[in-house]
């Protein structure tokens, strides 16, 4: 029981500092360069993953 509410609070504190870093990107500005290298990176898994796909179903069809 005192481990599940350590755990709880240990959650808590990271959600607010993460929350916090997320605020301090707001305001500096940076938050449109992380935005970008995300839908950069997102964006080359998933041509990697459609090409991926792509060649399998033409090893399936052969």
């Amino acid at each position: 029981m005192f481990v599940d509410t350590l755990n709880e609070r240990n959650l808590y504190k990271r959600a607010r500092i993460y929350v916090r870093q997320w605020k301090a990107r707001i305001r500096y500005g940076s938050l449109d360069q992380q935005l970008s290298i995300t839908l950069r990176v997102f964006h080359l898994v998933m041509s990697i993953n459609m090409l991926s796909c792509f060649f399998f179903i033409m090893f399936l069809l052969q």
